[in-house]
Order: C-alpha cells, then sequence, then structure tokens
C-alpha cells in the first residue's frame, strides 16, 4: 500500500466518517442576529446612597466599568457567543446573549456582586496567638467555631454569624480583595494534596499587602472568603514575597472553574436589579439570512464551475477538496460550539477563498512544470513543493491578524477572526494533503494521463504568447499602485471613516405593536429618522404581540413624536396613556391600586403634585391597551374618584432612553492598535521568512 492510500484510507476517509457524524448529531451555535436571544434590561440598585455618585457623569463612568466586567462574565459563560452590552441612560444597561441555555441561570452569574476577600482572624486560635476568643476545628467542609462561652458556629450552616461574630464585621476591614488580582485566576487540582484549588496571582499593590501581611503575621490566620462564605482559613508558615496563592474549599472542578471566571472578570460594585427580559428573534430577519446564504450558496457553485472548466481533472478534485472543507470546518465549529454569526459566516466564505486560492496557486505551478517536460508524477510533486511556501507565507500572515483580532477585538470582531483561523487551517489541509493525495492516486490510472485534462491550453496567457513581466517593468506598476493608493490615503486622512452606529450614542425606543410587525418594515420606518446611520432594530414576539427595541441616531422631541405617529400609523401601537385629572390630590398607591384591578401591565405617574407620590393629576400608561379595558379602568377611576376628568388616550412608546455606543472609545482605539500590531507582526515575519535584509530587496 502506497503513502498517498495509506493518507486516504487511514486520515481522509475517517475524518470524513467523523465530520460527517458530528455535522448531523450536533446543531450549530448560532449569533443574535442569525438566531435570536435573550435581552435584558438591568438597573443599578444600590443598598447605601453612599454607593452610587450623585453626578451623572460619575455615573456614567461607573456604568462603563461594570459594562466592561458584565461582559467579560458574558463571554467566560459556557454556550453563550457574540453577547453585546450596552449603557443605557446612566444608571442601565442592556445585555443580549444568543445561545443561552439556562437564562435564569445566567442571570444570575451576570448580576452577581461576589467578591472575594482575605480577612485577619484577629480573635482566633494560633500558634502565636494561643489565647485569643475562638478557635476552629475542620469538620469535612466546614469550619466549627467555639466562642468563650462554648458557642459554637458552623461555616456552612452560618456563614454571616462567622464574619459578624469571629471576623468582627463591619469593625474589620479585609486585608486584600478581588481588585488586588491580576486576571490569572486559574482552576486545578493540587497533586499533592488532591484538594480543588484555585491558583491566584496579585497585582503589583497587592503582592506587597500580601508580602507585608505574611511577613508581619507569620503563626497566624488568614481566612478566604467568597461572596461571604468562608473558603479555607490556613494558618501563615511563611513569608510570601512572590505575590501567587492558592484558594481552596471548593466541591467541584466546575465550581471552581465558575469562581475562577468570576475572579478574572472583576467585581461588581453595585447590585443590580432586572427590570425586563425579552426573547428576541433574529436581528436579520429570516429573508436577509436567506439570501447571504443563497449568495454563499451560489458564489460557492460558480467557483467550483471555474475551477472545473480551467483545471479540469485538477479542478474537479479542488471541488472535492472544496466540499470536504466546507464538511470539516463545519465539523470543527459544531465540535467547540463557535457561534455562526453573520460575521463567522463572512469570515468562513473568506476562508473558502482562500482555499481556492492556494488550489489556483498549486496547478498553476503543476501547469508550468508540465510544459517544461516533466513527467505528471514528478510535475505533481514539483507543483506542491514549490507553491507550498507562498501558501504557507500567505496563510501565516492571516494566522497573526487572527492572533491580533482576537486578543484585540470585541465579542463580534473575536467570532470572525478565530472563525477565520479555523478556515485558515483546515484548507491547509484541505488544499494541499487532500488535493495531492487524490491526485497522485489517480494519475495511476491511463485516462487520468491525458494532457488537456490538466488545462494546459486554457491560459489567460499561453495562447496568445504573451507573459507579464512584473519585475522588468516594476516602475509602471509601482507608479499604477501609487495613483491608486496615495487619493485613498488622502481621503481616509482628510475624510476620516464612516462609523456604523454601534460607534456613536443615540436614543434606544421600546414599544409595543398591536399587529404583527416585519422586522425589514420596522426597519424602513427607523430609517427615516436615522438616514446617516443604519438603525438597529431587534423583534421579540410573545403571546401574539410584537415588541420592538430600536437604536437610531440622537432624536428630538419633535423627531420623537413624529416616529411615534409614523409606527402608530403602520403597525398601531399598543400602549397607550391618558392624563386624569381629579378635583382633590389622591396618592399615586391608591390609583395604581384602582388601574391594576382591571389592567395588570399598567402604570401610574403623578403630575405636578406638591409630593412624588400625591397630586392632583396622573398620567395613566396601559399596555395591551383596548377600548374596552380603558372604559372599564375608567369607571373603576370614576367610582372611587368622583368628578375625575380624562383626556383621550394617545399612543405612546414604552421606554425611550439615552444609550452609549456599544463600542466604545477604548475598543475603537484597540481596532487601530490591532491593525498597527497585525502589520507590524506581518513585516516582522516576512522579514524573517526571507532572511534579514530580504524585506529590503
Amino acid at each position: 500500500m502506497s503513502k498517498y492510500q495509506k493518507l486516504l484510507l487511514l486520515v481522509i476517509v475517517p475524518l470524513v466518517i467523523a465530520a460527517a457524524l458530528i455535522n448531523y448529531y450536533i446543531p450549530m451555535t448560532r449569533g443574535l442576529d442569525i438566531a435570536g436571544g435573550i435581552r435584558v434590561v438591568m438597573q443599578a440598585n444600590p443598598s447605601k446612597t453612599d454607593d452610587w455618585p450623585v453626578k451623572s457623569q460619575e455615573r456614567l463612568e461607573k456604568m462603563q466599568s461594570i459594562r466592561k466586567t458584565i461582559l467579560e462574565r458574558v463571554k467566560g459563560m459556557a454556550g453563550v457567543s457574540d453577547p453585546v452590552v450596552a449603557v443605557e441612560d446612566d444608571d442601565k444597561l442592556v445585555v443580549e446573549m444568543p445561545g443561552v441555555k439556562d437564562p435564569e441561570q445566567a442571570l444570575e452569574r451576570i448580576k452577581s456582586t461576589a467578591s472575594l476577600d482575605f480577612y485577619y482572624m484577629r480573635n482566633l486560635e494560633s500558634r502565636r496567638n494561643p489565647i485569643a476568643d475562638w478557635s476552629a476545628t475542620q469538620v469535612g467542609d466546614a469550619y466549627i467555631f467555639t466562642g468563650p462561652q462554648n458557642q459554637q458556629i458552623n461555616s456552612v450552616e452560618q456563614p454571616k454569624e462567622v464574619l459578624s461574630e469571629v471576623v468582627g464585621l463591619p469593625k474589620a476591614k479585609p486585608i486584600l480583595t478581588g481588585k488586588d488580582l491580576l486576571p490569572k485566576s486559574k482552576a486545578n487540582l493540587n497533586q499533592s494534596s488532591q484538594k480543588i484549588i484555585i491558583d491566584i496571582e496579585f497585582n503589583k499593590e497587592g503582592t506587597k499587602k500580601f508580602a507585608d501581611f505574611t511577613r508581619d503575621h507569620i503563626g497566624e490566620c488568614l481566612a478566604v472568603f467568597y461572596d461571604g462564605k468562608l473558603l479555607t482559613c490556613p494558618e501563615v508558615k511563611d513569608a510570601i514575597l512572590e505575590g501567587k496563592a492558592e484558594v481552596s474549599g471548593f466541591k467541584s472542578l466546575a465550581e471552581a472553574r465558575s469562581t475562577a471566571d468570576y475572579l478574572n472578570a472583576g467585581a461588581i460594585p453595585v447590585p443590580l436589579a432586572v427590570i425586563a427580559k425579552d426573547t428576541v428573534e433574529p436581528t436579520l430577519g429570516k429573508e436577509t439570512i436567506n439570501k447571504a446564504l443563497t449568495a454563499g450558496v451560489v458564489g460557492l457553485l460558480a467557483v467550483m464551475v471555474f475551477m472545473l472548466l480551467y483545471y479540469r481533472l485538477p479542478g474537479l478534485l479542488a471541488d472535492v477538496a472544496l466540499i470536504l472543507y466546507a464538511l470539516y470546518a463545519f465539523a470543527v465549529f459544531k465540535g467547540i460550539h463557535a457561534s455562526m454569526s453573520l460575521a463567522g459566516l463572512a469570515a468562513f466564505i473568506l476562508s473558502v477563498g482562500m482555499a481556492v486560492d492556494a488550489n489556483i496557486l498549486i496547478f498553476e505551478r503543476l501547469k508550468e512544470e508540465l510544459r517544461s517536460g516533466k513527467t505528471l508524477r514528478a510535475a505533481i510533486d514539483a507543483g506542491f513543493n514549490r507553491a507550498f511556501t507562498a501558501i504557507f507565507d500567505s496563510n501565516m500572515c492571516t494566522a497573526i491578524t487572527c492572533a491580533i483580532l482576537m486578543w484585540y477585538g470585541t465579542p463580534q470582531v473575536q467570532s470572525f477572526a478565530f472563525t477565520l483561523l479555523i478556515g485558515v487551517a483546515i484548507s491547509m489541509f484541505t488544499a494541499i494533503t487532500v488535493t495531492r493525495t487524490i491526485l497522485h492516486l489517480l494519475v495511476g490510472w491511463e485516462w487520468a494521463q491525458k494532457p488537456s485534462l490538466y488545462g494546459l491550453a486554457v491560459s489567460w496567457f499561453a495562447r496568445r504568447g504573451y507573459t507579464l513581466d512584473i519585475i522588468g517593468k516594476r516602475a509602471i506598476y509601482f507608479t499604477i499602485s501609487a495613483i491608486l493608493i496615495v487619493p485613498g490615503l488622502v481621503i481616509l486622512f482628510t475624510s476620516g471613516l464612516k462609523q456604523g452606529i454601534e460607534f456613536k450614542s443615540g436614543t434606544s425606543i421600546q414599544v409595543s405593536f398591536e399587529k404583527r410587525a416585519n422586522l425589514m418594515a420596522v426597519m424602513d420606518v427607523a430609517g427615516k429618522y436615522s438616514p446617516e446611520l443604519a438603525p438597529e432594530v431587534k423583534l421579540s414576539k410573545q403571546n401574539g404581540q410584537t415588541m420592538a427595541f430600536i437604536k437610531t441616531t440622537p432624536l428630538t422631541e419633535e423627531q420623537e413624536y413624529a416616529f411615534r405617529d409614523d409606527l402608530d400609523k403602520d403597525f398601531g401601537i399598543s400602549t397607550r396613556e391618558a392624563r386624569v385629572t381629579f378635583e382633590r390630590p389622591v396618592t399615586q398607591a391608591a390609583l395604581a391600586g384602582v388601574v391594576a384591578e382591571h389592567a395588570k401591565a399598567s402604570k401610574v405617574d403623578m403630575v405636578g403634585g406638591v409630593t412624588e407620590t400625591e397630586s392632583r393629576e396622573a398620567i395613566v400608561r396601559i399596555k395591551q391597551f383596548t377600548p374596552e379595558k380603558w372604559d372599564t379602568v375608567k369607571q373603576a377611576i370614576e367610582g372611587k374618584y368622583a368628578g375625575a376628568s380624562f383626556t383621550q388616550p394617545r399612543p405612546v412608546l414604552d421606554v425611550v432612553a439615552t444609550v452609549l455606543p456599544t463600542i466604545s472609545k477604548e475598543l475603537t482605539q484597540n481596532a487601530f492598535w490591532a491593525v498597527v500590531l497585525a502589520s507590524v507582526g506581518i513585516i516582522v515575519y516576512l522579514s524573517f521568512r526571507f532572511a534579514i535584509g530580504g524585506l529590503a530587496t
């Protein structure tokens, strides 16, 4: 059996079978733009007024910090792909997550304010402090603390009592917190003790604090708490100066990994309350998705037909390799649960083009070798060998760029880069190994040795006997390149790039419709009020009602009213409000109780009163409005408050807020540096690849 037969039977065919099984049994993880997901609005809910700034700008800065933490947490959650986190007003966050398997658990993880705290156990018996008030004994996963009056506290059953009685909260302050850690925490299994641990590393300030404490308190205890629960309470044996430690006390490796993810993302300084949660439909719409898929299929077929007509037999094999490439690539995407968003789909199509490009380089070299008089087998080997360096170098440059984008990019950009990197790696295998193996196996057949099957007579220039003397006429080609590049650079630096709505602040609108609304139709209406930048629109359909979440460029009050009227005209806004005037002041709680009896989805706001909760005027807002429901509410109010007068109910938008860019200035700067670093990386690689000095030549 030849080596190519072994490759076919032992590598290629088993991979085809495995890929087919994976594609059949494992579903594709899809992004928010293709599959939809959940949309959650959370509001800062400080337990103390001192925890929250008074000035709006300071609140915005705090929310931006929380946004980064939330984004890191969401990115680390299993099953979540391409999340979007944006700041709304100065106290709210909008989180959009596709691929969430357990929304409730995801929400708990997102909004958790759990933190890691290290406390000096000043009142705990130890070698250095043998007459302390408290002593501790470890029993299984729990620590049993015994006090001066023989009272006992179990750390698992009574975590709050441990903090208040033994540690001495609120007077006692933590020696170190999660803020003193570097984002390098990693769950592990200690090989000597067989305990599940998290390896942690302190930052510069934390290293100094930890070194000073351990140096001064050898023989005393330092307790580690996470989310208010005691994990471990070891005795300090030696001074720890290198800024590294391990934390134990976890029941499972999964728990330790989850905690490590929290530590790496950072703690949230203020509690978050969920004020809205909705399931949203794909942002692209079925029609757009179908068009994108159709374009991809048509483009792939066109490439395959061209390869077959131009390169004949090798082109047919390249088409087979291309099909295998798609099979392998989708199997890998499904196997690692990579997100297939629009960005990922674009990366996949791009990698298909790169796979074809590799085959073109190989086949052109093959034709050159055949024209020089070599035998078919020798020409195949020479063609593949000589084309390999060019293919490898181009793919390495792409890989360098992908690595930089994965390091610096947003989740959507990381999805694109990761998908492209996988595609490039697989295309190297299919374009070189698969095509070469099948081609070598075919040339043993007599019918496969005809020169006409290798497209020798087909060439853009061969029939005319003409070749492109690029090196000899390099001055001409440099001039043409300069003519094309220089104007582009001038326009770029004078006019700049037109930024999408993700880079801009805007107006965020939530609105409910009476009729079923089509995504493209809503986008058409929104586009009138956001002419410079395409608006973002997401739909949620529940209980026969459609809810839209729209982001446009900043709207004036007049534009907002006009937009509302257009939406009401085309789709019928289902939320209405009316102003109610009373003969004497009424309380908000009493009025809300009357309204809620007959319209559960309702809201009451007092207008122009002496206090916020009592007034002679109120705005009554009712969702899923019907004339019958309003008549019932109206009669109930008149029955309790004689003489009440009402304005005609009018359509109203559920929520109107100012939303900050989903792509911050920091991410924009990261994108710039990603381009710079990728360019530098490619230049460095090429200069070393072709030897120092090779770049200049």
